[in-house]
């Protein structure tokens, strides 16, 4: 029997788009309403926002990304051993919180219980990436993945939680969009 080794590139290329597409939705629907500020506003504000188009492509927006990287998770899982599979399924467990976090804007009670468990889930996710790609000499993504450990940490311990929680989904996208590169580059 012949053993078919399959191409991840399309799964890093499905990394890179979610983390490019919830950048522009984030650019996007900031810049749409005028009363949101960065540091001051939460992103979930965004959710409940006044504009239409800022809280429609918010929500919507999480939403889809949750369904993209919810996809990259499994497909991660099917490609990684030990420490990466288990990023694949903390990311897939985090993009469920992502999704549900469009649809329960801040406005239901359990808005924060969603967005606490995508961070956490999110950030060990991060952290299995990053022993993973140590462990298997990829020291450029486990540097990232230290890197956006460490700052999102640092930040959210500094400042207030506005400011921290939109530098964490910064160093979030970057960190998914380095994990998609990886794929696409190997």
């Amino acid at each position: 029997m012949t053993e078919v080794k399959r191409s991840a590139k399309g799964l890093g290329v499905l990394g890179l788009v979610a983390a490019i597409l919830f950048a522009f939705i984030w650019i996007v629907a900031a810049n749409a309403d005028p009363l949101w500020i960065l540091g001051e506003n939460t992103l979930s504000d965004m959710g409940t926002s006044d504009v239409e188009l800022t809280k429609n492509l918010f929500n919507y927006g999480c939403m889809l990304t949750g369904i993209l990287i919810f996809v990259y998770g499994a497909g991660k899982t099917v490609v990684s051993e030990k420490a990466g599979a288990a990023s694949g399924i903390l990311l897939c467990a985090a993009s469920v919180f992502l999704f549900c976090i469009g649809i329960y804007t801040n406005d239901y009670y359990v808005h924060s219980y969603f967005a606490v468990a995508f961070f956490v889930l999110l950030g060990f996710a991060v952290l299995c990436g990053g022993i993973d790609d140590g462990k298997n000499g990829r020291m450029l993504n486990a540097a990232v993945a230290a890197c956006v450990l460490f700052s999102s940490l640092a930040v959210l311990a500094a400042m207030d939680l506005a400011m921290g929680e939109a530098v964490a989904v910064a160093m979030g996208l970057i960190w998914l969009a380095a994990d998609g590169v990886k794929y696409i580059l190997s």
